[in-house]
């Protein structure tokens, strides 16, 4: 990309094309949202295909596999921008603890919502110069109207009170410091003066997921990243990520992914970036 972003709409032709040459999974060097408005699509993140309903939006972060398979019906938009363009956001944070990938888009207007903001984002990056701070603003924007979307399709979220998403945020900030060590739920909970149980509440309400997999979700995403952008060997990835044995690293890591360690980083530098 020349510039910080770039947007195009998934129209009749581009679709054909794709089709037509089917292009290879890639590696994403950038952060990219792809909106599907119509279709029956097929979207695979890592190997793995990602279930999920029309309309959606899907995000991929920096150095994760992606591959879409259009039918002819496939219409949408496909985002992608430099992570530095936008600071980190909800976005960054699913993808980071809990692996939620796509925002259901059809609640109330929110769909046609985004299809303006889209919309409106294009004709602005056609422009000489394109005003970028307005690109960013309309970027928020729609991410913004998305976690409404998501918000309206999970209700139980609407239970969480101002205190605990405070709660939640100390703990990710916790999680944060510490994921790299082998440190067991009872060490957060004790970090934060409350019981296992409560904390367990809390992160079902949000994340629909337990705490300790919400740790172990933190090690794995740090593990991929690991495989596919550095030199360092199996043994010494599980290492700086608690795991004192390969051997348990290695069936942690396949448990989750279907993958060991070496066979995903194999594939990992058989995709173009």
């Amino acid at each position: 990309m020349n510039q910080p972003i770039d947007i195009f709409f998934m129209s009749e032709e581009v679709v054909q094309k794709s089709i037509e040459n089917p292009p290879s999974p890639k590696r994403n060097q950038y952060e990219e949202l792809t909106i599907i408005t119509g279709g029956s699509p097929r979207f695979n993140l890592d190997f793995k295909p990602l279930a999920f309903t029309v309309p959606a939006m899907i995000y991929t972060s920096f150095g994760r596999i992606h591959e879409l398979i259009p039918d002819l019906a496939t219409r949408g938009w496909r985002i992608r921008f430099k992570n530095e363009f936008l600071p980190p956001t909800n976005f960054h944070f699913y993808d980071n603890y809990s692996n939620i990938n796509y925002y259901d888009l059809g609640a109330d207007n929110c769909l046609q919502n985004i299809e303006s903001l889209c919309t409106m984002i294009s004709a602005i990056l056609k422009q000489a110069p394109p005003d970028l701070n307005l690109v960013k603003r309309l970027l928020k924007a729609l991410l913004s109207t998305a976690q409404y979307a998501r918000n309206i399709k999970a209700p139980s979220n609407g239970k969480l009170k101002n205190p605990d998403l405070v709660i939640l945020k100390f703990f990710l900030h916790l999680l944060e410091d510490n994921y790299k060590q082998m440190e067991s739920v009872q060490f957060y909970a004790d970090k934060m003066f409350m019981s296992i149980q409560n904390l367990n509440r809390l992160s079902q309400l949000f994340f629909k997921q337990s705490i300790s997999v919400i740790i172990e979700n933190r090690k794995l995403v740090e593990a991929r990243k690991l495989l596919g952008n550095s030199n360092m060997t199996i043994a010494e990835i599980g290492y700086s990520l608690g795991y004192k044995e390969k051997s348990y690293f290695t069936r942690v890591f396949h448990k989750k992914t279907g993958y060991t360690p070496s066979a995903y980083r194999i594939a990992m530098q058989s995709v173009l970036p």
